[in-house]
């Protein structure tokens, strides 16, 4: 058996981050928040979306789009 098949006991971290749209692109805001709530509150009034970062990836959690 290898090491690396064993269970991991570490907790997976997620972050929420915001991302809002200028111009063509996504511009991520500097700021992470632990939940989906606290993000939701700071999201901004032009169009965005809040991305969902884990060690196994992202993926878009919402959009106000």
């Amino acid at each position: 058996m290898l090491l690396k098949d064993l269970p991991s006991t570490r907790k997976e971290v997620v972050l929420f981050k915001i991302q809002v749209q200028d111009l063509l692109c996504w511009k991520e805001l500097p700021k992470a928040y632990p939940t989906m709530e606290i993000a939701m509150a700071n999201v901004p009034d032009k169009p965005a979306r809040i991305m969902k970062r884990s060690d196994k990836g992202w993926q878009i959690a919402w959009t106000n789009q």
